[in-house]
């Protein structure tokens, strides 16, 4: 069964999310304190991960999967924001939801 794993606020360094990219197949994190994001999840994906996705707030996701390659998706249009509180699990919740019900993630 794999496991997927989301990681808040890493920054390629800390020690605290070291179980859980150990543990899981598939990772959700944010660029923000990852500017080097593309060579790190290079990297997972060399060391087995199956697929990464990276979020950049209002300039969408990355994904980098071990069948797909890289795929870069732009946000789409132009939102108000309110509270970014709790974007992240929504974005995870819903590729998730997406995913296990067998649609294209490269869409």
């Amino acid at each position: 069964m794999p496991l997927w794993t989301g990681l808040h606020d890493y920054d390629g360094k800390n020690p605290y999310h070291q179980p859980f990219i150990s543990a899981a197949d598939v990772i959700f994190l944010s660029s923000e304190k990852l500017p080097q994001y593309r060579e790190w999840m290079e990297q997972q994906l060399s060391s087995g991960k199956s697929c990464l996705v990276c979020t950049h707030g209002k300039d969408g996701a990355s994904l980098l999967g071990r069948e797909t390659g890289w795929i870069e998706q732009p946000a789409f249009g132009s939102v108000d924001v309110v509270d970014t509180n709790g974007a992240g699990d929504a974005f995870f919740s819903g590729f998730a939801a997406a995913y296990l019900a067998g649609n294209d993630v490269s869409r």
